[in-house]
């Protein structure tokens, strides 16, 4: 202690302290010699003591915050979860938990529960990986004890509208980290199911209504077609580049919807792949004029249509 203060210059009055492993040595211990400890000049035996500024570490602890004022402390866990305690006053607690940390290789993917913005949980998968991991690292999660969990078979997964094939992988999605996948569990379900049954009647109703209503009486002078096309949800797949491997990209749309419009939805999707304009081409013919309908150009469900991005050549199939 002596030597350490006329080496650096320290009054007699600085408070210092010696620290052996981590731990501070009191005056009794101070008092004991090198050898005490196993000290000698052998290297294989040699201990490192550690000095300390006693008036440093006063300051740094007087500007830590106090137990009350901590808003949450963050603990990996060994699945690779993070879990947040929250205190208060150092007397209660509850632990939150996050999703899973993000591996090396692997790709983010956010889940939506019951289309809620709040409830967004993010877990990694690498491209290869079957979503049936995905799947299972979302039933695995940790859990809140008030939390009850959701029964694996009542969950329904859901890509662009579309259920998810739990042994495909993103790869074959052409998923590239940051897609959302919407999670219904059985709540939200039955009330899902019937506004879609909802939905799918009220379009009955008005198909029934144009069919058996008169159509008006011909004028001559009357240049516009009273008569209503009946809207209709189909599902158009997208064959990118002239490319015949790999699943072909779907969009769902109304038959009464414009090609501007699967358009628009096109190039959002492909944006990261470098695309940056397309043209579409059904059985074989460009479609030059894309403010025409669907129902216009004689697209139905489950029709395929040809993309060509970035002025790349076509070749008809």
């Amino acid at each position: 202690m002596t030597a350490h203060r006329q080496k650096h210059g320290y009054s007699t009055f600085k408070a210092v302290s010696l620290e052996l492993h981590g731990h501070k040595l009191d005056d009794d211990e101070q008092e004991k010699t090198p050898s005490d400890y196993g000290m000698t000049n052998n290297n294989t035996n040699s201990l490192l003591v550690e000095i300390g500024d006693e008036v440093l570490r006063q300051k740094q602890v007087a500007g830590m915050p106090r137990c009350s004022s901590l808003s949450g402390t963050s603990t990996i866990n060994a699945n690779g979860s993070t879990t947040t305690t929250t205190n208060n006053n150092c007397n209660t607690s509850s632990s939150v938990s996050s999703s899973s940390l993000i591996a090396h290789g692997e790709i983010p993917l956010k889940l939506r529960i019951n289309g809620d913005a709040n409830s967004i949980l993010t877990f990694g998968l690498a491209p290869t990986q079957q979503f049936r991991i995905l799947i299972q690292k979302f039933h695995n999660r940790p859990r809140s004890p008030s939390t009850t969990p959701e029964n694996p078979a009542d969950c329904k997964f859901e890509f662009d509208g579309e259920l998810l094939n739990p042994l495909a992988t993103p790869k074959d999605e052409d998923l590239e980290g940051g897609e959302m996948i919407d999670v219904t569990t059985a709540v939200k379900a039955t009330t899902k199911k019937k506004k879609k049954q909802q939905q799918v009647n009220g379009l009955r109703r008005n198909a029934a209504r144009s069919s058996t209503r008169s159509l008006p009486a011909y004028n001559d002078n009357d240049d516009d077609d009273d008569c209503q096309v009946v809207r209709q949800i189909i599902t158009v797949q997208t064959l990118r580049n002239n490319s015949k491997a790999g699943k072909p990209k779907r969009f769902r749309l109304y038959s009464t919807d414009t090609f501007e419009k699967l358009k628009e939805g096109y190039v959002k999707f492909y944006k990261k792949k470098g695309c940056r304009n397309v043209k579409f081409y059904f059985k074989n013919s460009l479609i030059v004029d894309i403010n025409k309908t669907l129902a216009e150009a004689g697209v139905v469900n489950m029709d395929s249509i040809c993309a060509i991005e970035n002025g790349k050549k076509y070749v008809a199939i």
